[in-house]
């Protein structure tokens, strides 16, 4: 699978999480980070 797409599919069941109020800001902050970091993924700023 795509490096793009396990990204994906981690970051919406993150939002999931996120949306349902079952992990906190800074919690999402801190796992969304990492997965950015493991996935090589580039914010654009």
């Amino acid at each position: 699978m795509d490096n793009t797409l396990k990204y994906a599919m981690k970051l919406a069941f993150l939002n999931q999480l996120y949306g349902k109020k079952l992990i906190t800001d800074k919690e999402y902050n801190v796992i969304k980070s990492d997965l950015m970091k493991k996935h090589k993924i580039v914010s654009e700023q």
